[in-house]
């Protein structure tokens, strides 16, 4: 089984992780999942930020 935990700085993300750990990982057993843990965070938009529209077009 594989398993992937998406985190954050959330305490409901951690929840998650910690329920995973403990209901699904067991050390040095073959039925054990594969945990993979991922730290999601947000894309940094500077504020006014110009992008292009198409080509040639520019705000």
């Amino acid at each position: 089984m594989k398993v992937l935990v998406a985190i954050d700085e959330s305490e409901g993300s951690l929840y998650a992780l910690q329920w995973a750990l403990e209901h699904l990982y067991l050390p040095e057993t073959e039925g054990s999942a594969a945990i993979t843990v991922v730290h999601v965070q947000p894309h940094f938009q500077p504020p006014h930020t110009a992008l292009p529209v198409g080509p040639g077009n520019v705000f």
